[in-house]
């Protein structure tokens, strides 16, 4: 789970509300074998898709199929009845963060970190839309919709691969960090100066402090 508390320990839920078929699942798999060690993809600008922006809702929970796709269809229903364009966007998912580009000037909508994000899904009756929950610094869970300009399973494939990578290296960081602290732990430091002696305890000479 990516905690809104900011702490990785497994990737976060991922689910389309209805099941991908077995074909899906198997380009799914391929592609994230064959692409998990190409995490060079993901740095600078990432990895790029155009689309639209549905909109954003503030949700009670941090992950609930039926909580995210009954504010999916609220979000299109309200911004069909304000006859509001949508917001042309570009989706950069990077290594640290999914940023949220308005495509017309360039400006950074949103910048949200991995560990933040929480729950992934893709509308059952809308294969270019999916939405995520992001857990804010003032615990807060967001659901962002998205129209993406292709099939969102593309999108959403992308960003699974991006999540596994992530919480890799997480656990890659973990394991050296915890290594170091063992090491550390059972070593001695060494003094800093001799001890003062006082007699009658014989001062050794300075060969014999040697450690």
């Amino acid at each position: 789970i990516f905690t809104s508390c900011a702490k990785m320990s497994e990737p976060p839920a991922t689910t389309t509300g209805a099941s991908l078929s077995t074909e899906k699942d198997a380009v799914n798999n391929n592609a994230t074998l064959s692409n998990r060690s190409d995490g060079k993809k993901f740095e600078g600008d990432g990895v790029s898709f155009r689309g639209k922006l549905i909109g954003t809702k503030d949700l009670p929970v941090d992950r609930d199929e039926k909580i995210c796709l009954d504010s999916m269809f609220i979000l299109k229903s309200l911004a069909r009845a304000h006859g509001d364009h949508k917001q042309k966007i570009q989706l950069n998912l990077t290594i640290t963060a999914v940023k949220i580009i308005d495509d017309a000037t360039k400006a950074q909508i949103a910048s949200h970190e991995l560990e933040r994000i929480s729950f992934v899904i893709i509308d059952p009756r809308d294969s270019r839309a999916f939405g995520y929950i992001y857990n804010t610094s003032d615990d807060r869970y967001q659901f962002w919709a998205i129209k993406t300009e292709r099939a969102a399973v593309a999108t959403v494939i992308v960003l699974k691969e991006l999540f596994e990578l992530a919480f890799e290296q997480f656990k890659n960081a973990e394991a050296t960090k915890e290594a170091n602290q063992t090491i550390v732990t059972g070593t001695q430091p060494p003094p800093t100066s001799l001890p003062q002696v006082m007699s009658p305890v014989k001062i050794p000479r300075e060969s014999e402090c040697r450690v």
